[in-house]
C-alpha cells in the first residue's frame, strides 16, 4: 500500500465529472458517438506516423500521433503517446473530413471492436478518482450506429472513496475480452459478465481460465486461429500451421525474405514474429517484431499455405502500428473486402 501524497491538481478535477458511477446505460452527456463517415472497416490496416491505411488502399491523416487504434464504423478511433502526467489520453476519431475528440481516456490496450464494425468497447480511466489520484475504471460500449452508450458502468470495479485502485487493479485487472454471438464479454475485479447488446442486459458468467478466448470474432481454441474454412489452424510455439490432413507447414519469414532493414544493433534475438489471424481460406496474417535500443517496430506478413510462402505488406517494411484488437496474441481476425 502506498502513503497518501500530494493532493490532485485542480486542473484534474474536470475529470471526475465526466461519467457517472454505476450508469447502466444511456448516452454520455459530453459525447456525440454517432459515425456518419463513410470508412472501410474492414480488411487490413495499419498506421505509420499520422496516416492511418485502411483495408480498402484509402488512408486517413490523424491531427495528433497514433500510438494505439482500432477501425470501426465512422473512422479510426486513435490514442496518442501516453506520458508520464497523461497516463490515459483522450480518445480521437478520425475521419476524412478531419480529427475529432471525444472527451473519453480510455486504457488504450482495451479497445476492442465488433466483426461488423458497430460496436466499440473500451475501460475507460476518465472517471472519479481515488485518493492517490488513481481513477476508478468503467467499462463502455459504446452503438457506433446510433451514436448511444449502451453499457457505461464501474459496478465491481472498486470504491475511490476507500479503496487504493491501483493496487487492486494491479491484482485484479478489469478488460474487454471480445464480441461473440450478440453480447460483450468483459472482466471487473472479481467477475466475468456477459453483455446483451439487444437488449442491454447484463449478467455474470463462470470464468473458466481455459475457455477459448473470446476476443476473436472467429473460430478458436485458445491461442489456436483455425481459417475461414475450418481446412487449417495457426498453432502457437513455432509458429506451425496444421492441415485437416496432418499437414505441416513452418514458414520461417527472416528479416532478409521480407525485405525488413533491421534496426541498428538488433541481433537475431531481437527479431519476433508470430501469425495470428486468417484473411482468407490460405492467407495467414501477423507480424514481425523488430525491438532494438528501446525502439520497436511492427511489420505486418502474410503467410500462404499449403507452400509457405511469407511477405512484407507493402509499405509496413519501416515498422508500423497495428490496430489495439489484432495486436500480437490478442489478435482480431480481419473481416474480409468482398471478392472484386
Amino acid at each position: 500500500m502506498r502513503t497518501l501524497g500530494i493532493p490532485a491538481l485542480a486542473l484534474l478535477v474536470p475529470l471526475v465529472l465526466l461519467a457517472a458511477c454505476g450508469e447502466e446505460d444511456g448516452s454520455s452527456a459530453t459525447t456525440d458517438w454517432e459515425a456518419t463517415a463513410e470508412v472501410e472497416h474492414r480488411g487490413l490496416a495499419w498506421a505509420r506516423g499520422r496516416t492511418i491505411h485502411l483495408g480498402d488502399g484509402a488512408t486517413l491523416t490523424s491531427d495528433v500521433p497514433v500510438d494505439r487504434f482500432v477501425v470501426a464504423r465512422g473512422g479510426a478511433y486513435v490514442v496518442p503517446r501516453s506520458r508520464d502526467d497523461d497516463p490515459w489520453p483522450e480518445l480521437h476519431r478520425v475521419t476524412p473530413d478531419g480529427t475529432e475528440p471525444l472527451g473519453v481516456h480510455p486504457d488504450r490496450w482495451t479497445l476492442t471492436t465488433s466483426s461488423d464494425g458497430r460496436y466499440l468497447a473500451f475501460i475507460d480511466r476518465g472517471a472519479r478518482r481515488d485518493q492517490f489520484d488513481t481513477p476508478v475504471a468503467e467499462v463502455v460500449v459504446v452503438d457506433l450506429e446510433t451514436g448511444e452508450e449502451v453499457l457505461r458502468s464501474d459496478d465491481d470495479m472498486g470504491d475511490p472513496e476507500s479503496d487504493d485502485l491501483a493496487d487492486l487493479y494491479e491484482d485484479a485487472t478489469p478488460g474487454i475480452d471480445g464480441f461473440v454471438d450478440g453480447a460483450l464479454h468483459y472482466t471487473t475485479t472479481g467477475e466475468s459478465w456477459r453483455l446483451d447488446l439487444e437488449s442491454g442486459e447484463t449478467e455474470e458468467v463462470p470464468y473458466d481460465e481455459d475457455a477459448p478466448r473470446l476476443r476473436f470474432d472467429a473460430p478458436r481454441e485458445g491461442l489456436v486461429a483455425r481459417s475461414p474454412d475450418g481446412r487449417w489452424r495457426i498453432r502457437p510455439g513455432g509458429p506451425r500451421i496444421e492441415g485437416e490432413d496432418q499437414t505441416v507447414v513452418r514458414p520461417r519469414p527472416t528479416a532478409d525474405s521480407l525485405g525488413i532493414t533491421a534496426k541498428p544493433g538488433a541481433g537475431p534475438g531481437d527479431l519476433y514474429w508470430s501469425l495470428d489471424s486468417w484473411l482468407d481460406d490460405t492467407t495467414a496474417v501477423g507480424t514481425v517484431y523488430v525491438s532494438a535500443g528501446g525502439d520497436e517496430a511492427w511489420v505486418v506478413v502474410t503467410c500462404t499455405v499449403p507452400d509457405g510462402a511469407c511477405r512484407a505488406v507493402p509499405g509496413t517494411e519501416g515498422g508500423v502500428v497495428v490496430p489495439v484488437d489484432r495486436d500480437h496474441d490478442y489478435a482480431l481476425v480481419p473481416v474480409p473486402l468482398p471478392a472484386g
